[in-house]
């Protein structure tokens, strides 16, 4: 992906189904090696799960909605790199993780990890029913991408994970009350889903 003042740099983003046996690490290793990212963020991850990058941050331990399963290994989103990572805070600690990377001689940039709740998944309280749980934790997120935006205005700014709505033309997932809720957001905040449309991608 070409940035403004940037070399190529390569992003990519992974659920990964919590990766809870070391066999199934091991397997998932070799995938993230093969595709050899500068930067990936990983969503329903492990603790013990490192796609072989040296710098690392993440949201906070365990998962919430996940009644009567220990989850303090798991993790909804972790951002790993190969550039030296600044963690920022973030409103959900446990759903959405940020950092500043900063690349050798290079400007720096923020990626902004996020598992968004799905359809019968419930959140902070609010229920799931009429996609209230989306729009009220997609809300908060918001504010966060808002004040990312403001206090580092130079800065390509990534939002990568799991919006668990669809936004392409070729397939439906979610609801349209809150894909227009999303579409809003994105647009406020400056931020273009490139997978949305046709799911061609383009860059300016």
């Amino acid at each position: 992906m070409p940035l403004h003042g940037y070399r190529r740099v390569k992003l990519a983003n992974w659920n990964l189904e919590r990766a809870a046996t070391v066999v199934r690490r091991d397997a998932l290793r070799q995938y993230t090696d093969k595709i050899a990212a500068d930067v990936w963020v990983l969503t329903e991850t492990h603790r013990d799960f490192t796609p072989s990058l040296p710098h690392s941050c993440s949201s906070a331990e365990g998962r919430d909605g996940i009644p009567g399963r220990d989850t303090s290994a798991d993790r909804w989103a972790m951002i790993w790199s190969k550039h030296r990572l600044e963690q920022l805070a973030t409103s959900d600690p446990i759903r959405t993780t940020a950092a500043r990377a900063y690349p050798d001689g290079e400007l720096p940039f923020l990626v902004f990890g996020t598992v968004l709740p799905w359809g019968g998944d419930k959140w902070h309280g609010y229920p799931s029913v009429g996609g209230v749980a989306f729009r009220e934790a997609l809300a908060l997120q918001k504010f966060d991408w808002l004040n990312l935006r403001r206090t580092y205005p130079d800065d390509e700014f990534f939002v990568m994970g799991d919006f668990n709505q669809d936004l392409a033309l070729t397939r439906y997932y979610g609801s349209q009350r809150n894909r227009a809720a999303l579409v809003s957001a994105l647009d406020e905040c400056g931020l273009v889903a490139l997978t949305a449309g046709n799911g061609e991608m383009k860059y300016s």
